[in-house]
């Protein structure tokens, strides 16, 4: 979801290893720039296990925050099955 709420992202970074990559970019939202770090961790069999996303600042985090919410009550994901 954060991803269609993100403008102009640009990766400035990327560190890989056999368990996990790490990527560091910037973006946009609403005229404010955002720095972001992306952890991905794989299972022993190369899938993807396990994603970790550090946005900051903390005030255009919130805004995003509050942009996807507006997103998710005019569009919620389909129900999970049981």
């Amino acid at each position: 979801m954060i991803a269609t709420v993100l403008e102009t992202v640009d990766q400035t970074h990327q560190w890989s290893d056999d368990q996990q990559s790490l990527y560091t970019f910037t973006a946009h939202f609403a005229d404010q720039e955002l720095q972001g770090v992306l952890r991905e961790e794989l299972s022993e069999t190369g899938s993807l296990e396990h994603v970790t996303l550090f946005l900051r600042p903390y005030r255009a985090l919130r805004a995003a925050i509050a942009e996807m919410a507006q997103r998710l009550e005019l569009s919620p994901p389909p129900p999970e099955p049981v």
